[in-house]
């Protein structure tokens, strides 16, 4: 009985010398750096010392795995107008024109809808070119 007790520890001490090397082999490949701990807790508890050994440094590959940042959104600049009084009209047509646009573009923004930033159009986030003007939206 006492020779069958000797040849089970040292087949577990066996065991263990073979699975601190590999444990010494995967921290320094995965981690970059050796780990003596798991490395002594994998020689003494062998099996069960591999196993604790990969439960641990799938958290730590978790904890340390950099996800793609969140995109950050900046948030949109909405710029509201104290009502003034109306005015009235302006004899030249140009100047009603040119206070339609700025209306228009107060109103698009305030609407959040995509423009065009040269003529204010409605246009699309995948849009090369605007429709009404033709200008290149993608730098």
């Amino acid at each position: 009985m006492p020779l069958f007790a000797l040849v089970i520890i040292l087949i577990w001490f066996a065991l263990g010398a073979v699975i601190a090397l590999w444990i010494f082999s995967d921290s320094r490949s995965k981690f970059n750096e050796p780990a003596p701990d798991w490395v002594i807790a994998g020689f003494f508890l062998s099996i069960i010392g591999a196993a604790l050994y990969k439960y641990a440094s799938r958290q730590r590959l978790i904890r340390e795995t950099k996800y793609p940042p969140e995109p950050r959104y900046d948030a949109p600049k909405y710029e509201f107008e104290e009502k003034k009084a109306i005015q009235p009209a302006v004899s030249s047509g140009e100047k009603e024109k040119k206070n339609e646009k700025e209306e228009s573009k107060r109103v698009q923004q305030i609407e959040g809808i995509p423009r065009c930033p040269y003529c204010g159009a409605a246009i699309s986030v995948h849009d090369w070119n605007c429709q009404r003007c033709g200008k290149n939206l993608k730098y």
